[in-house]
């Protein structure tokens, strides 16, 4: 689609930018797409861009020390009702300095952002996140929501990162704001994704508490 700079295959229900295009035709990763188009347009890279991928580098190494440790979390995750597969999918881990539940943050190109750290002692605040990301522009399982949306043609909305993982277990397409409310950022790239698909209902589960109301 010219005007939106974009793609979709109507066969596989997939579709993004080049940049995703060069992911899913050739299997690679975010990073590697990059690179490979830059080459393919000899495009020099800045080093900004190097100083990303150290950080995506940087945080790789740290969700691998998180899954290590995962065993210190595993009750607790099956009495959410997570199976082993999805905790593995979502690459769920434990902070031992911490003593949180370290869920990783990977943005719509399936690359690693920052990590929430969800404390599991009721005196400390729930959550809190890492500052390697922009929380309002980022929605939490986008990467895998909207391929299965096209599929489902329903979208849930939801606050907490394991509210969205439980939707998506049971098959359904979900993403979560975390936080009070979505930001005027996080509507705007609803907005973009699909207003060209008006069949798709978006479904707003809000936690019932005074907060959400």
């Amino acid at each position: 689609v010219p005007s939106h700079d974009s793609w979709f295959c109507f066969s596989c229900n997939k579709g993004g930018d080049i940049i995703n295009y060069v992911m899913e035709s050739k299997g690679l990763c975010y990073d590697d797409a990059v690179q490979q188009l830059a080459e393919d347009f000899n495009l020099p890279l800045d080093e900004q861009w190097k100083k990303e991928v150290s950080l995506v580098q940087k945080l790789e190494r740290q969700c691998k020390s998180y899954e290590s440790h995962r065993s210190q979390v595993v009750d607790y995750l099956h009495k959410r009702g997570f199976s082993d597969e999805v905790i593995e999918t979502y690459r769920l881990g434990y902070n031992p300095n911490s003593h949180c539940l370290m869920i990783p943050l990977i943005n719509n190109f399936g690359r690693m952002v920052g990590f929430t750290a969800r404390h599991l002692d009721d005196t400390m605040p729930k959550y809190l996140h890492s500052k390697t990301f922009e929380k309002s522009k980022f929605w939490f399982n986008f990467y895998r929501a909207k391929d299965r949306v096209r599929k489902t043609k329903r979208l849930f909305v939801v606050e907490g990162h394991l509210d969205a993982i439980s939707l998506d277990m049971m098959g359904e397409a979900a993403i979560a704001y975390m936080g009070i409310r979505p930001s005027r950022e996080q509507i705007g790239i609803l907005k973009k994704n699909f207003q060209r698909f008006p069949e798709i209902e978006i479904v707003i589960l809000i936690d019932n508490d005074e907060l959400g109301l």
